[in-house]
């Protein structure tokens, strides 16, 4: 091969090897990716086991945790309580906790001291 041919045959061969070297270049061969939605977030579940209501004070057990009013669980506040009932807000959703057996507290004084 002659060195005139030769020649011509790198300046024509030497861009093609840059282009496939350049890594700014993006892969035209390759798939797209597929979009995925983002998972839902499950709702948080909530046991409302026991309310007490003494005087002005109101506590509510839910999952376990003794709650007053605008204490947060799972990002909820609590809003309102009552002795059948507890009222949770998080940002505009509201969700009412009913009590499964509602019922009274007696408290009885004893001989003992």
């Amino acid at each position: 091969m002659s060195s005139s041919a030769l020649s011509l045959l790198l300046v024509v061969l030497a861009p093609l090897s840059a282009i496939q070297a350049d890594p700014m270049r993006p892969d035209t061969y390759a798939e797209p990716k597929a979009q995925t939605a983002p998972r839902p977030v499950p709702e948080p579940s909530f046991n409302l086991s026991s309310v007490y209501i003494m005087d002005d004070q109101r506590y509510a057990v839910i999952n376990g945790q003794w709650l007053t009013l605008d204490d947060t669980i799972h990002n909820y506040r609590v809003t309102d309580i009552q002795p059948d009932h507890v009222h949770l807000r998080r940002g505009g959703r509201d969700r009412t906790l009913n009590l499964s057996q509602p019922g009274t507290l007696s408290i009885t004084e004893t001989d003992e001291e």
